[in-house]
């Protein structure tokens, strides 16, 4: 009976052992999980990936404050350098951060030096780097580890306030924060991260660029902490150029003539000139410059195929001789949607985009919301 009792004794403790090592590795991964979901929630009105959280978002704002660097730049490596990954929330549905930001919090892909100040320690890694003949050279290095996001993003500023990037960055392109900061400023902001040596990839620059684009961060080099958590985006209406509120409607395109008097091409084009022109090849991409409702999309002799987009509060833009529209009206549309294709339909000289923006159906300069 006692043996009995010893052989019914030992699966029990080892049945509750297991149970309870079972209910704590549950509790804290749960607890890790929320802790990342909540930081997780961004204010309404911002139209950012989810593995952006608040918490690296005032980051970004701090180093923008502290040394004049642009957060859109920030924001758009983050996203190049970490985002669309598999780990973390969202990782089953390819909305997560790579291994190295999720696991490590290196948000850059920063190698490890004994300068940084803010690593905890390294780990090594496969990476792969672009030769410059443009071939890919698989190799391993020692990246960073960092106890927090925050803390690779101020390590991010401190490198960029230093040589070799300081004088292709902050002295040529330092954000004042005074709200006058402007698309190509950041730009140029952008290409001197990589021609100091940021990255190797060729394309760098483009796919950074390309986010800065799609989510609109230019908006948040004309704003602070405060106006973000508010929820507060800047109008561009008071006349600032460069507000970026609104997205470049046809990246891919070059400036072909602005908004205001002009000698009329090809004497068919109007001499007061009410939008910005893009001139591109036939079937390039047309995105919406900002979340709306289409309320137009149509046809007539002078603006060939167009479409127009309410903003609310007043706002819309309008989109003309495109070649082919993809949304109808009363169709809700998000910043950075491919919502036609350029094209030479009605009153043109040749493939562009009539880009128009409104203020209170009285057309304005597109600059000042750009």
């Amino acid at each position: 009976m006692k043996r009995l009792l010893k052989w019914l004794t030992i699966p029990t403790v080892l049945g509750v052992l297991i149970l309870f090592i079972t209910i704590t590795v549950l509790y804290e991964t749960l607890a890790s999980a929320m802790s990342v979901l909540g930081s997780q929630s961004q204010p309404a009105g911002y139209t950012l990936p989810p593995f952006v959280t608040t918490d690296m978002m005032q980051a970004f704002f701090k180093t923008q404050e502290t040394y004049g660097i642009p957060v859109s730049t920030g924001v758009a490596q983050l996203i190049a350098e970490s985002g669309f990954g598999s780990y973390g929330p969202g990782g089953e549905s390819g909305q997560g951060l790579s291994g190295l930001a999720y696991n490590y919090r290196n948000l850059f892909g920063i190698k490890y030096f004994s300068g940084d100040q803010y690593a905890t320690g390294s780990v090594d890694m496969i990476t792969g780097e672009e030769t410059p003949g443009g071939d890919l050279e698989v190799t391993t290095a020692a990246f960073s580890i960092y106890a927090t996001y925050g803390d690779c993003i101020r390590q991010r500023g401190r490198m960029l306030s230093l040589e070799p990037y300081y004088s292709r960055t902050i002295a040529r392109y330092k954000n004042p924060c005074d709200g006058s900061y402007t698309t190509a400023q950041a730009n140029g902001f952008m290409n001197g991260i990589k021609e100091a040596g940021w990255a190797t990839s060729s394309s760098y620059v483009t796919n950074c660029i390309n986010h800065m684009v799609t989510y609109n961060l230019y908006q948040f080099d004309n704003m602070t902490w405060e106006d973000y958590q508010a929820g507060q985006i800047p109008s561009g209406g008071g006349g600032t150029p460069g507000s970026g509120y609104l997205a470049n409607p046809c990246p891919a395109a070059s400036i072909s003539s602005e908004f205001g008097g002009r000698t009329s091409p090809g004497g068919i084009g109007s001499t007061n000139h009410k939008g910005r022109d893009y001139a591109a090849p036939a079937g390039t991409p047309i995105y919406a410059a900002a979340d709306g409702t289409v309320i137009q999309s149509t046809y007539n002799s002078v603006r060939g195929n167009y479409l127009q987009i309410d903003h609310g509060n007043g706002l819309k833009t309008l989109y003309q001789h495109c070649s082919r529209i993809i949304v109808q009206n009363g169709q809700h549309v998000n910043k950075g949607q491919v919502i036609a294709y350029v094209g030479n339909t009605g009153a043109s000289t040749g493939p562009h985009l009539h880009f128009e923006v409104w203020e209170n159906d009285t057309p304005v300069d597109p600059r000042n919301y750009l």
